[in-house]
């Protein structure tokens, strides 16, 4: 699902996306990824934090620093804080 840089993305759906991004990405089936659990605990290096900044960035259309998945360390916190941030982005017209 797309959105746009002026509405703010659904925290359910941010944490829906990582959570079937990271099970594909680290083959771990979705039912065993919790959202309390830190990002290195599922194998995630630093080149796939950046990966995955970028593969929000596309496909929410919102800005994501490279290093967020480093300060917000879990799915729960990185959802929570790309919601609340895609409410500020700028609109884009």
């Amino acid at each position: 699902m797309k959105q746009e840089a002026s509405t703010q993305v659904n925290l359910d759906e941010l944490r829906a996306w990582l959570i079937n991004y990271i099970s594909r990405r680290c083959d771990i089936p979705a039912a065993e990824l919790h959202s309390g659990i830190p990002f290195e605990e599922f194998g995630i290096d630093s080149v796939q934090a950046v990966e995955i900044t970028a593969e929000l960035e596309q496909e929410f259309h919102i800005p994501v620093e490279q290093t967020a998945l480093f300060e917000f360390n879990t799915i729960e916190l990185l959802a929570a804080h790309v919601s609340s941030c895609s409410s500020s982005a700028p609109t884009t017209k």
